[in-house]
């Protein structure tokens, strides 16, 4: 690849009309051809209405549109850049980079034409042309824009500038290989179209205090560590059909509740409810997260209770396999409950109810626990208090089914549980033909911790029923 500052000498000191002190010139005067193809340049420095090449005193005054096709570049900057003639220049670079250190630098600068920088080679990721950094501060853009097809080893920045027509990021790998934490899009407009399709972010990408006037699709688009739309404005729509790993508990961790909503909105204005029912359930294990460093109130912890239990039955009616392991579950354990049938079981058993989120609740704010673990955990916790509760009632010698055998009765009882209309009356007749009178009181009926025990009963298996339903419905919010 040869050097272009070389040959710039040599075109130089040839043309006839341009005298050997002249310290600037014309673009059409010094290059006759459309495309510059395949040299080498150490650095490019668009400043006012002029091109400065590195080693190279002459400036060159960009009056035609510059097209520069497999060259190699170490930095590209545009200062305080902006094309004063009447008929807007396009800027456009394809498969101009150097793997080991180019950077694009636009600062203080306004295009009125197009600028596109991109690999037309075909996508791959894994064999896509590399760029260190692209910073774009307080710049304007009239024509369209496109920087797509690349993969940014470091920092990649947008911030207080304009997209007048249509912005195409498309195909971009964002590593984030460098102490910066997120990959920012601040305080800028686009006016038309946006493209983030079938992107690669390594970092969180925030678009904080940035208007989208137009579409902005992220469609097909990986997140790895979340994103952030809390304070972005979105005047249209935005699609994100298909995006991957908002859901990790990586991105769990800095993808706001609002976020998740504003995502939820979206899929839920194109009819997409499916995906919309995916994000609601994100939603809401934010929430329960967030209600976690809260000050403790009774309200709050109400609603902490309430969540965590939908999220442990069916993960917010998203999961109906937990959904038909919890109804079976629990409704064996309700069986030996009822057959027990003493304040005590009763007692053990809502203080387990209660208690245990309380206690998952105190570890997070401590942080003896992260929440990247919070699904097995919340199983954990619900098995160990079925699992205790089995103990307590098996092992206890005082109950005169002993005799009989617990697990004789136990299959009656779990079918009759499933009747969510089943009567106390059932109960009562079961246990008469049975011989179980001793949970009876001397009217044959049931005792007061017997109405206690059918009551809950009635209402965890209500509860389990609307999960199972909302769980297999297509829009479970409804």
């Amino acid at each position: 690849m040869t050097k272009f500052s070389d040959v710039l000498k040599v075109i130089y000191q040839t043309i006839q009309n341009i005298p050997s002190t002249a310290e600037q010139c014309n673009l059409s005067e010094l290059i006759t051809d459309e495309i510059i193809f395949a040299y080498e340049f150490d650095d490019l420095l668009f400043t006012a209405n002029y091109l400065t090449v590195a080693n190279s005193n002459l400036k060159i005054l960009i009056d035609r549109d510059l097209y520069f096709h497999n060259c190699s570049f170490k930095k590209i900057k545009f200062n305080s850049y902006k094309n004063d003639n009447d008929e807007a220049k396009n800027i456009t670079f394809v498969n101009c980079l150097n793997p080991e250190n180019i950077s694009l630098s636009m600062r203080d600068s306004e295009f009125a034409g197009d600028f596109l920088f991109y690999d037309s080679m075909e996508i791959n990721h894994e064999e896509q042309l590399y760029i260190q950094r692209v910073q774009i501060d307080k710049c304007i853009f009239n024509g369209n824009f496109k920087i797509s097809n690349l993969t940014i080893n470091q920092e990649f920045s947008i911030d207080n500038s304009v997209f007048e027509k249509s912005a195409d990021f498309s195909h971009l790998q964002c590593l984030g290989d460098c102490p910066i934490d997120t990959i920012l899009v601040l305080r800028s407009k686009f006016s038309n179209l946006v493209l983030f399709e079938e992107c690669i972010f390594n970092k969180k990408l925030a678009l904080d205090y940035s208007t989208f006037s137009g579409l902005a699709q992220f469609r097909n688009s990986i997140f790895r560590e979340g994103l952030d739309l809390e304070k972005t404005n979105i005047e249209k729509e935005m699609n994100f059909y298909g995006v991957v790993g908002l859901g990790s508990p990586a991105s769990k961790r800095e993808t706001s509740q609002e976020t998740y909503r504003i995502i939820k909105n979206q899929f839920e204005k194109q009819n997409n409810k499916l995906d919309a029912n995916i994000f609601h359930s994100y939603e809401l294990e934010k929430r329960m997260i967030n209600l976690e460093k809260e000050k403790l109130s009774f309200a709050n912890y109400f609603e902490y209770v309430i969540l965590f239990y939908n999220f442990a039955v069916s993960r917010f009616s998203t999961n109906i396999f937990s959904v038909i392991l919890s109804i079976i579950t629990i409704n064996m354990f309700l069986s030996i409950l009822m057959i027990r049938d003493n304040i005590v079981s009763i007692v053990i058993f809502l203080a387990v109810v209660l208690i245990a989120p309380f206690l998952l609740m105190q570890l997070y704010k401590l942080e003896r626990i992260k929440h990247t673990r919070y699904d097995k955990i919340s199983e954990s916790v619900i098995i160990f208090g079925i699992i205790y509760m089995f103990a307590q009632n098996i092992f206890k010698q005082n109950i005169k089914y002993h005799e009989f055998g617990i697990w004789n009765f136990i299959p009656d009882i779990f079918l009759i549980n499933l009747n969510l209309f089943g009567t106390p009356q059932a109960y009562i007749d079961y246990f008469k033909n049975n011989g179980l009178s001793n949970i009876l009181n001397n009217n044959c009926e049931l005792s007061i911790a017997g109405m206690v025990t059918y009551f809950l009963t009635k209402t965890i298996i209500g509860f389990l029923y609307y999960q199972f339903i909302t769980t297999a419905r297509k829009d479970t919010r409804k």
